[in-house]
């Protein structure tokens, strides 16, 4: 699994490789520490990557997969001519083949094979997951997708919902990902456990998808079991009533139970809500603030030229 900073914080890098249950600092996010165990377990050894940061422009961009596609963050401005949908906190894909360029789509992420992606796929978040999936195959995408994950989206299962899409476009072979070793992840910037704190009703949603949706599957063992509980929280919610579920976390063990490679996934573990670069909705409500702004993650095809051209306001 490769971690992913920004290049201003490079001085993070030789500590996080070398600790991965610890951050280097407040926005570099501590791991929970079954998390941290899971991946010792799984023989995954996290490397740091840098993002590069246009400071000017706020852009921030990252290699994704090996055919040169890139993710790009801006804030509150999409990519010129960026696919976007309207996220709602479901389960829904949209297929891009079927978009309004003049009216935003009722979904919470896109699905495309590589005819049609030629512009960027583009995810609103504040807090929540943005997660880019593509299929790589002889060096080409085969498939590509985007999507939006609070935790509304995760335990109505939009990621098995992705993989369904995928599955559907001739890509994946087999029920599991296993004979697909070609699926690069990245995961974009998130609210942290520690400030995500949850009530009962997330518990109880975490534990009915834990139930319906993870149990069943052929991956899923006792390995995946301990750390998906310690993600949650589960001890803390039996001591004080409440969760601080880690959502990047949370996504990598289901998507290892899934199949996927963790040497093909990044994660940009930078804390959303202690982050003044990154949007967030907590924080925002917690400075009584009317609106957060929204981060615009975006999955770029090879040679994308809006990344280079992109002008977004400071």
């Amino acid at each position: 699994m490769k971690i992913a900073i920004r290049a201003s914080c490079s001085e993070l890098a030789s500590e996080a490789s070398s600790e991965t249950s610890k951050g280097a600092s407040s926005q570099f996010s501590e791991w929970p520490q079954e998390f941290a165990d899971f991946l010792q377990r799984v023989g995954n050894s996290p490397q740091v990557v840098e993002a590069r940061v246009d400071v000017a422009n706020r852009l921030t961009t990252l290699a994704h997969g090996n055919t040169g596609a890139t993710i790009a963050w801006t804030i509150d401005v999409p990519l010129a001519e960026s696919w976007r949908v309207a996220a709602h906190h479901s389960n829904l894909i949209a297929e891009l083949d079927s978009f309004n360029p003049n009216q935003l789509e009722k979904a919470d992420g896109i699905v495309t094979t590589a005819p049609n992606f030629s512009r960027p796929l583009a995810i609103n978040t504040a807090d929540c997951l943005a997660v880019a999936m593509t299929s790589e195959s002889n060096g080409k995408i085969e498939v590509a997708s985007c999507f939006h994950a609070g935790w509304r989206g995760y335990v109505s299962g939009i990621q098995q919902t992705a993989f369904e899409r995928m599955r559907m476009h001739g890509v994946l072979r087999t029920g599991s990902l296993k004979s697909n070793p070609e699926i690069h992840v990245t995961i974009g910037p998130s609210i942290s456990g520690r400030n995500y704190p949850c009530g009962s009703d997330v518990f109880q949603a975490l534990r009915e998808h834990h139930e319906l949706r993870l149990k069943s599957k052929l991956g899923w063992s006792s390995i995946h079991e301990k750390a998906f509980w310690g993600a949650v929280g589960l001890e803390s919610f039996s001591t004080h009533g409440k969760i601080y579920p880690d959502l990047q976390a949370i996504m990598c063990i289901e998507l290892h139970a899934l199949g996927v490679n963790l040497d093909s996934v990044s994660v940009f573990r930078e804390d959303t809500y202690e982050s003044s670069w990154w949007p967030s909705h907590r924080r925002a409500m917690a400075q009584g603030l009317a609106r957060a702004g929204r981060l615009v993650t975006h999955l770029c095809p090879p040679a994308c030229p809006q990344v280079p051209n992109h002008v977004s306001n400071p």
